[in-house]
């Protein structure tokens, strides 16, 4: 099992798969994707998804969740997301990780 992060604004999709900006996923068998989906190799060379190990991704998570509001809401203007109607921090966080 490996971990990924999107390192881009929008979501990359691949089978069932969905990475959404800065949130770790776990995926399947990091090999058989590479195989299966060239393109995730392309985003992978070109810095837009990492491979995290797991302590990396719970450090990635924290930092998010760490976050103040006004920070989070920088973050998201700085990656054009919208937080139209969303109060809550958490709110915010899912809209930063598009669920």
């Amino acid at each position: 099992m490996a971990i990924l992060i999107n390192h881009t604004q929008r979501a990359i999709f691949f089978g069932q798969t969905m990475l959404v900006p800065a949130r770790p996923t776990e995926v399947g068998n990091l090999t058989t994707i590479r195989k299966a989906y060239p393109a995730i190799v392309d985003a992978i060379n070109a810095g837009e998804i990492e491979k995290l190990t797991t302590k990396e991704a719970v450090a990635a998570i924290n930092e998010l969740e760490d976050k103040t509001v006004e920070e989070i809401q920088a973050y998201a203007k700085e990656h054009n997301i919208d937080l139209t109607g969303k109060e809550t921090k958490e709110e915010m966080l899912d809209a930063i990780s598009g669920v």
